[in-house]
């Protein structure tokens, strides 16, 4: 496990700064991101002192005081009038009380100072976001024949990998075989289900579970999400 990398998902402000924390404890790291580029998103960000601790201690004082500013006032005003509702004063308190600055920057400057200063990261972009969905009915089909027979033992024996017990338990050489293939299978769901179908044919379970992923698939790529069927018997999502 020593050797074995922290794998953050999404190259952010908090994904590398999480990042950049880990290396300077000599922690390998990895971190994957969609996008291929940092792209401008919103005009500016504030970060108070609680955040700013975290830069500062990391060693980015200086490059952040480069580029960022030090509002002496924060007022919140009425978005439709402009009418002024509330105004602190801040004139430096923040690092008279707190020890750290109240500052303004722009998003991608702070992404690109995190980016300078994590020289030796394994950063991977242009990855695919997989949901893994793994589902109990599987097993449960192909178990039916035996639901007179130990189920749950069986069941267990599987959890196990003890084909010795799963012979004396009366399970046939083929159905233990499809078992221990489906155990180490993961992939498009559809494809999985159409090779269940020539296997057992035609069932109401595969029949709502194909509905269900046709369903699932299609919202799932609205949102550039690839789906990945588990047919095992400890489900992560159980449906």
């Amino acid at each position: 496990m020593k050797n074995k990398p922290i794998i953050i998902i999404g190259a952010g402000i908090s994904g590398l700064t999480l990042g950049l924390a880990l290396l300077k404890k000599n922690i390998n790291v990895q971190i994957f991101e969609k996008e291929k580029e940092i792209e401008q998103r919103g005009a500016g960000i504030n970060i108070s002192p609680n955040g700013s601790s975290i830069l500062y201690n990391l060693g980015l004082e200086e490059k952040i005081n480069s580029l960022a500013c030090k509002p002496k006032d924060i007022e919140l005003r009425n978005f439709n009038n402009g009418l002024l509702l509330a105004k602190q004063n801040l004139n430096n308190s923040c690092e008279k009380k707190f020890k750290y600055p109240f500052f303004q920057a722009q998003r991608k400057d702070v992404i690109n100072i995190l980016f300078d200063a994590i020289d030796n990261i394994n950063l991977k972009d242009g990855c695919d976001l997989f949901l893994l969905v793994s589902t109990t009915k599987i097993m449960d089909l192909i178990l039916n024949k035996y639901k007179n027979n130990n189920y749950e033992e069986i069941k267990k024996s599987l959890v196990n990998f003890d084909q010795d017990n799963l012979t004396k338990l009366g399970i046939e050489e083929d159905d233990k075989y499809i078992l221990k293939d489906l155990l180490f299978t993961r992939g498009e769901p559809i494809a999985i289900l159409k090779k269940l179908k020539t296997i057992y044919g035609t069932s109401k379970t595969l029949d709502d579970l194909t509905f269900l992923f046709e369903t699932l698939s299609k919202i799932s790529k609205k949102y550039g999400v690839k789906l990945q069927l588990d047919p095992t018997f400890q489900p992560h999502l159980n449906l």
